[in-house]
């Protein structure tokens, strides 16, 4: 999605937009516009890499409403060094 594309997602009214979370510009973008505009969106990103130290994905103002991490250590880590509010990230899980 990008440019005027992603402003139709926006006034689509979807309830969540699920990503694969990576803090790139377009994402930033993305997040940023629907963040402005309506905020009953829930923004799910997904941190799909095995990057040890994904510096990246910092918990700032362009961070999405929850991101899901692939392991009990990889939230810890999130939490811990990269500010993220406990609360905010959810260890992915088929359980």
């Amino acid at each position: 999605i990008v440019g005027e594309e992603a402003y139709k997602w926006v006034y689509y009214n979807p309830k969540k937009i699920i990503f694969p979370y990576e803090s790139q510009p377009f994402q930033n973008c993305l997040i940023n516009l629907v963040k402005k505009n309506n905020k009953k969106i829930t923004l799910i990103g997904y941190d799909h890499s095995s990057n040890p130290f994904p510096m990246y994905n910092i918990y700032n103002s362009n961070s999405p409403d929850l991101l899901y991490v692939h392991s009990k250590a990889s939230k810890i880590f999130y939490s811990k060094y990269f500010k993220w509010p406990k609360n905010k990230v959810k260890k992915n899980s088929i359980n």
